[in-house]
């Protein structure tokens, strides 16, 4: 929700008279997407179901997952024991937007996760935001989040994010940014560049 009205504040003249409205919703795949079909596919699906379940003039669908980039390894969206994991293996997300008839899509950046969590999610496909919380946890008990040396003039970090769901926060990349991107910004890049075909349809259409 943070990603869809700080994405759409950009273009109101009154940003307080938006109104986003949750809608839950099945994503119709895993319950951690391995692979580009997947991740649009659940955001397609979230999309859709939400424009479905009442008025309104955009749903926005957003899911995320994980994607080997690999291309010599075999297929590059095939978990199993004998897949690379590391930095080849990237989380991206997928924002998809329809008024009922025209639809669009688009990502967010990549991040790559430790193998210590990421291993068991893209072969498993259990969920990464689990193991990611309890391998942080154990890992970084006790700190606050990631630090680093800041010039006079650089913009200060936003608030440090502290260990716990951090699916229901700041997200695991704000916890990998020590909160200097978080979910929500992430999430808006890819709702951003999922409007571009509805802000220039004289292009697109």
């Amino acid at each position: 929700l943070g990603a869809v009205r700080e994405t759409f504040a950009r273009f109101a003249e009154e940003p307080e008279r938006l109104v986003v409205e949750p809608s839950r919703v099945s994503s119709g795949v895993s319950e951690q997407p391995i692979g580009w079909q997947e991740i649009v596919s659940g955001a397609r699906n979230r999309a859709r179901a939400a424009f479905d379940s009442g008025e309104c003039a955009l749903a926005i669908g957003i899911e995320d997952g994980l994607v080997r980039l690999t291309e010599s390894a075999g297929d590059a969206n095939a978990p199993g024991p004998s897949a690379p994991f590391g930095a080849e293996v990237y989380n991206f997300g997928c924002a998809w937007v329809t008024d009922g008839s025209r639809e669009s899509h688009g990502f967010s950046s990549g991040f790559t996760y430790p193998p210590g969590c990421l291993e068991p999610a893209f072969r498993d496909q259990r969920p990464i935001g689990d193991l990611f919380d309890a391998l942080w946890k154990a890992k970084k008990s006790g700190d606050r989040g990631i630090s680093g040396p800041r010039s006079g003039g650089e913009e200060p970090a936003k608030t440090a994010p502290s260990a716990g769901m951090s699916g229901r926060s700041v997200g695991n990349i704000g916890l990998l940014t020590g909160g200097r991107l978080d979910r929500s910004d992430s999430g808006s890049h890819a709702v951003m560049c999922a409007l571009v075909r509805f802000l220039h349809t004289d292009l697109y259409d």
